[in-house]
């Protein structure tokens, strides 16, 4: 008799590592409703069959990356049904996204390399979709304006641009951040703070504290998280794929100036008072 467990033994222990696991309190915090109650339940249990698959976690990391590129080429193509198809891998995409972490916590094997490899994939991911939904949006305009819907008021290349952008404001921004963090980490092992120049105010912006900045950013992301996926599906299906890019490229590009405000001023007073540089 096999001592392999079960289907039913691994989601159990998936559950309860997943409910012990700080990871559940920073999506409640997020409170991004679609994860929480259609990406994260379906992860969860999804994961045990990839477990007696063998799956590891990196190995699901790279089996939703590949969803999500073929998905986003799908999308590209400008042709409705493919488009289709497309979001639809790119769903599973992202709920390999979460049953990666699932895997690494149900064999005890979570690491930083595994953190690093996530994010990164998700980040091709996410730029290469935004460069396929310009093209697709595009090229379907172009094939067939009379059946798009709304007429966009503008030159449809700008749809190629919107994409461009919306992708650039991505790596910019996850750049920037990266950058920062760890240019704060840096000071704060080198060259502590001298205790006169903390007495000082904490930045702002227009008069606005960094930290209330950086709390409204974070609920706008969260709130536009919930609704992106959804609002995907919903402008494939209605034909209104290029509203929804050039929506996301302002939305995308307005985020990286806020946060690159937040990191400019916020610096000055995190990273501004370490000395001897």
């Amino acid at each position: 008799m096999s001592n392999r467990p079960t289907f039913n033994e691994i989601l159990y222990n998936v559950r309860e590592r997943y409910r012990k696991n700080p990871k559940r309190g920073f999506d409640l915090e997020d409170g991004n409703l679609f994860i929480i109650w259609v990406i994260r339940p379906l992860s969860i249990y999804m994961t045990p069959l990839f477990v007696m698959l063998g799956f590891s976690a990196n190995a699901a990391t790279w089996t939703g990356a590949a969803f999500g590129f073929v998905g986003s080429v799908l999308i590209a193509t400008g042709v409705p049904i493919c488009a289709e198809i497309g979001v639809w891998l790119y769903l599973i995409c992202f709920i390999f996204d979460h049953i990666d972490g699932n895997i690494a916590r149900y064999y005890g094997k979570t690491n930083h390399y595994g953190k690093f490899l996530d994010g990164t994939a998700g980040l091709l991911v996410e730029i290469v979709l935004y460069l396929s939904m310009g093209i697709g949006a595009y090229r379907y305009y172009m094939s067939i304006p009379e059946k798009f819907g709304w007429p966009v008021p503008f030159d449809p290349s700008y749809l190629l641009l919107a994409g461009g952008l919306a992708a650039v404001a991505c790596v910019t921004t996850s750049y920037m951040s990266l950058r920062y963090s760890t240019a704060v980490k840096q000071a704060a092992a080198s060259v502590p703070p001298k205790s006169s120049d903390t007495a000082g105010p904490t930045a702002r912006v227009a008069g606005v504290e960094g930290a209330s900045i950086k709390a409204a950013i974070r609920r706008i992301e969260n709130i536009v998280a919930s609704v992106e996926i959804p609002l995907l599906f919903a402008a494939v299906y209605s034909n209104l794929l290029a509203w929804y890019v050039v929506l996301i490229a302002i939305y995308r590009v307005g985020m990286c100036a806020l946060n690159y405000v937040r990191v400019l001023y916020g610096g000055r007073i995190t990273l501004g008072i370490r000395r001897d540089y």
